[in-house]
């Protein structure tokens, strides 16, 4: 053990006790003229030099707030489905796993706490297999309520886009608005919606997956009765190599500006504990990916090294 000559190794409890007793009252009365008496009085001065408080503003309120969440086999989807600036809880369920639907829509009261509960839709057995549909939120009609839209697992490498319309008070049944042949719903990762175009009309995105790691984003404009697809070979293509899937996670939204056209966001988890997030800005001549990316790094590898993904 080392020992310091400047401090006795013995001393008695009383003797510490004293000391320590003594650095204490030293230090309050060397602090004491640093606070003003309780008793005293602030002069004018400083009392009207000092500000008034300013109000909190008021929060500004959210818009386009959606999202589509799976939890076990049921869905729940939030958004405008009343109408503007009132966000809604649409819960997608199978009642009694026959394949038929139920829509029920959870409204908070005015308490904030709880929840009043209503049937926006029902269908019956075999008509909707839920486990065979992706969901997005958008209004597509462009009547400012938000609208459901399914990529439906059709069979035979076949997938349709179908819409659920809101009323305002109701989902009318899904309608078909497109159909595509060769398009394998396994492939179709993510379906996501946003307002991409400069007309302000929401259109729904699809991430796929080619073979050899090749993602491509497809694009499906709303005519407010039907999707038109611009083709398989998208608004984006990370060429191959490049851009697993089941890696990513996607959000959509105006991350760098507060107007004009929505951005998308892609957050990527590398097998090495690396995470990326890459931003897309929309443009006539399809989305660009933003130089400059942003990256949370953790370790790199060189598996890492070799693959750029995104």
């Amino acid at each position: 053990m080392r020992e310091y000559r400047s401090v006795p190794q013995r001393r008695s409890s009383g003797r510490f006790a004293i000391g320590l007793l003594a650095l204490s009252v030293v230090a309050l009365t060397a602090c004491s003229t640093l606070f003003p008496s309780p008793s005293a009085e602030p002069s004018a001065a400083v009392a009207s030099a000092t500000p008034s408080p300013t109000p909190t503003p008021t929060p500004r309120p959210l818009t386009d707030v959606r999202s589509v969440g799976v939890f076990g086999s049921s869905v729940a989807a939030s958004g405008d489905f009343s109408g503007p600036g009132k966000s809604l809880v649409a819960l997608l369920q199978d009642p009694v796993g026959d394949q038929s639907l139920k829509i029920t829509i959870r409204e908070p009261n005015a308490d904030g706490e709880t929840f009043s509960e209503s049937t926006w839709l029902t269908s019956g057995p075999r008509s909707f297999n839920l486990s065979r549909a992706k969901f997005a939120v958008a209004d597509v009609n462009f009547d400012g309520k938000d609208d459901l839209v399914a990529l439906f697992d059709a069979g035979e490498n076949r997938s349709k886009l179908l819409v659920f319309k809101s009323t305002g008070t109701a989902f009318m049944p899904p309608e078909q608005w497109w159909i595509g042949e060769n398009y394998l719903w396994s492939r179709a990762r993510y379906i996501m919606a946003g307002k991409f175009a400069a007309n302000g009309h929401d259109a729904v995105l699809v991430a796929y997956q080619n073979e050899s790691f090749d993602m491509r984003i497809h694009y499906f404009d709303s005519t407010g009765t039907a999707f038109t697809f611009g083709g398989t070979q998208g608004v984006y293509d990370s060429a191959p190599e490049q851009v697993d899937l089941s890696r990513v996670r996607f959000a959509v939204g105006r991350f760098t500006r507060t107007g004009g056209a929505q951005q998308l966001a892609a957050l990527y988890q590398y097998p090495n504990a690396r995470v990326r997030v890459n931003l897309f800005d929309p443009s006539p001549n399809g989305f660009r990916r933003r130089e400059g990316r942003p990256r949370l790094a953790v370790h790199r590898s060189r598996w890492q090294r070799a693959c750029p993904c995104l």
